[in-house]
């Protein structure tokens, strides 16, 4: 019987598209005992953006998510006279109580879980925007 004191032990990297794979082997003089290849994860790292338009004589805006490697987001915009100002969808509009400028935020999420966001000042007067 085999000791493991007798074992040769090798760890090899290759990159394969991209992606780093490990090979791992434990090997005696004369044979290979086990061979394990497990790929990394390679982080996905979104970009947050968006656009708006405002919907003439009111104080509704319409959000767009532009973001790139996103597969989740989540908007506040800005409303503090509210206790739920937040939306998940892609595309939303959102009506506010009253003209002045309001921070909008959307944070983003890849795949992977890593996140990005990103921050427009909007100014809304008399019914539209400025």
């Amino acid at each position: 019987m085999s000791s493991i004191s007798n074992a040769y032990s090798c760890v090899s990297i290759a990159l394969k598209n991209a992606t780093v794979v490990f090979f791992i082997a434990a090997t005696t003089l004369t044979a290979c005992k086990k061979t394990v290849q497990e790929p990394a994860v390679t982080p996905v790292i979104p970009i947050a953006g968006f656009t708006y338009t405002t919907i003439p004589s009111t104080f509704a805006v319409t959000f767009t998510d532009t973001s790139v490697n996103a597969v989740s987001r989540r908007w506040d915009f800005g409303d503090t006279t509210v206790e739920t100002d937040t939306s998940t969808s892609k595309v939303v509009t959102y009506n506010y109580p009253i003209g002045k400028t309001f921070s909008v935020k959307l944070a983003v999420f890849s795949v992977t879980g890593n996140e990005a966001s990103v921050i427009k000042s909007i100014t809304l007067s008399g019914g539209e925007s400025q």
